[in-house]
C-alpha cells in the first residue's frame, strides 16, 4: 500500500493542496524547486522582475560606458589625425603613415556611431582630410563626375546630422562643402565647384559674425580667405570678370592681415603666398593687358615671403606645399615669358 492509514493519505492530500512535495514520488532537487516556486509564485515573480531590471540596467550602463570609451578614443584619434594631416598630409598623398592615421581615425569614428555634435564635427574633419589625400586625377577618373568619393559621402553624411546652431557646426558644414568644391574642381566641373564654395563662404561669414566665434576666429578667417581665393580661381576658369578680381583682392587683403597678426604661423604665411599667386594668375589672364609688371611683381613678392619664412625655419613641416608653390611660380614666369615673346613676334609682323 502507498499509505499506511487514512491519516497519512489526508496528510498527503494536504501537502499536495499546499504545493509541498508529496511522499508518493521521489523528491529530487528539480521537483522540490518547482514546488517551492509554486508556493512562492508572487515573490518569485517580483524577484525575477527586479533581477531582470537590474541586469538590463547593468547591461545598458556597460554598453554606454563602452561607447563612451570608444567615443573618447575616436575623438583623440581624430584629433591626432587632423594634427598630423595639417603638418604632414598637405605635403602630398604618398605618406603611408599619415594615411594610416587618418583612416584609423575614420574607422574609429564610424564604430563610435554617436550623434554627439563634437564627434560628428570631428568625423567631418577626418573625412575632409581623407578626401584631400584622395584628391588625385586617378580617383576622379574612377568615380567620374558623380563626386561619390567615400570620403565626400562620409563628410556630407556627418555634416547633415549637425544642426546649424554654432560657429563650429557652421564651419563643419562649410568644410564638407569646400571638399565637394575641391573634388568638382579636380574633375573640371567649375560651375559645380563655384556653387559649393560660395555656399561654404556664406556659412563661414555667418559663423564669423557670431560672438561665440572668438576661439576659432583665426582658423575661420584663414578658411574664409581660402574660399575667396577659390571663388576667384573658379570664376577665372569659367570667364574673365571683375568679380574674380574682387574676390582675389579680398583674399589678398585678408592674407596680408593674417600674416601680419600671426607671423609665426606657417599656415598664415602660405595663405598670403597663395593669395599673391591668385592675384598674379588674374593679371596673367587679362588678354588686353600687355603689361606683365603686376603679375611678375606678385610672383616676386610671393617668392620673397616663402624664402624669408623658409630661412626662419617656419616652413619645414610644409616642405611639400612650399615646393609646389615654387614650381607654380616658375611655371607662371615661363608663361609670362612665352606670352611676351608671342606679343613681340606679332608686333614684328
Amino acid at each position: 500500500l502507498r499509505y499506511r492509514s487514512a491519516a497519512d493519505m489526508a496528510d498527503e492530500l494536504e501537502r499536495c493542496l499546499k504545493g509541498e512535495p508529496v511522499t508518493a514520488r521521489s523528491a529530487n532537487r528539480v521537483y522540490r524547486l518547482r514546488k517551492w516556486v509554486r508556493r512562492h509564485r508572487l515573490g518569485v515573480t517580483v524577484g525575477s522582475v527586479i533581477a531582470a531590471t537590474i541586469a538590463a540596467a547593468l547591461i545598458t550602463v556597460t554598453i554606454a560606458w563602452r561607447r563612451s570609451e570608444l567615443a573618447v578614443a575616436a575623438y583623440r584619434q581624430g584629433l591626432a589625425a587632423s594634427t598630423i594631416f595639417r603638418t604632414k598630409g598637405m605635403n602630398g598623398t604618398q605618406d603611408a603613415a599619415v594615411r594610416n592615421q587618418v583612416e584609423n581615425a575614420a574607422r574609429l569614428l564610424s564604430m563610435a556611431g554617436t550623434e554627439e555634435p563634437d564627434l560628428l564635427r570631428m568625423a567631418v574633419d577626418v573625412s575632409v582630410s581623407l578626401g584631400t589625400l584622395d584628391l588625385t586625377p586617378d580617383a576622379v577618373r574612377q568615380y567620374g563626375t558623380s563626386l561619390a568619393f567615400p570620403s565626400v559621402v562620409n563628410a556630407v553624411a556627418a555634416a547633415d546630422k549637425i544642426p546649424y546652431d554654432r560657429p563650429a557646426s557652421l564651419t563643419a558644414h562649410a568644410k564638407a562643402l569646400a571638399l565637394q568644391a575641391n573634388m568638382a574642381q579636380v574633375g573640371k566641373r567649375f560651375p559645380v565647384a563655384l556653387s559649393y564654395i560660395e555656399q561654404a563662404k556664406t556659412l563661414r561669414e555667418r559663423a564669423l559674425s557670431s560672438p561665440e566665434a572668438n576661439l576659432m576666429r583665426t582658423e575661420m578667417q584663414m578658411d574664409l580667405a581660402h574660399d575667396y581665393r577659390a571663388i576667384a580661381k573658379y570664376l577665372g576658369s569659367l570667364r574673365f570678370s571683375d568679380d574674380a578680381f574682387t574676390h582675389a583682392c579680398t583674399a589678398l587683403e585678408m592674407g596680408r592681415q593674417l600674416a601680419t597678426e600671426h607671423s609665426d604661423d606657417p599656415d598664415a604665411v602660405l595663405l598670403l603666398a597663395r593669395s599673391l599667386n591668385t592675384m598674379a594668375a588674374w593679371h596673367m589672364r587679362r588678354e588686353s593687358d600687355a603689361d606683365d609688371g603686376p603679375a611678375l611683381s606678385y610672383l616676386d613678392e610671393e617668392e620673397k615671403i616663402l624664402r624669408r619664412a623658409g630661412d626662419a625655419g617656419l616652413l619645414i613641416a610644409r616642405a611639400g606645399q612650399v615646393l609646389r608653390l615654387y614650381a607654380e611660380i616658375e611655371d607662371n614666369r615661363g608663361i609670362i615669358a612665352r606670352n611676351a615673346q608671342r606679343r613681340q613676334a606679332e608686333s614684328a609682323k
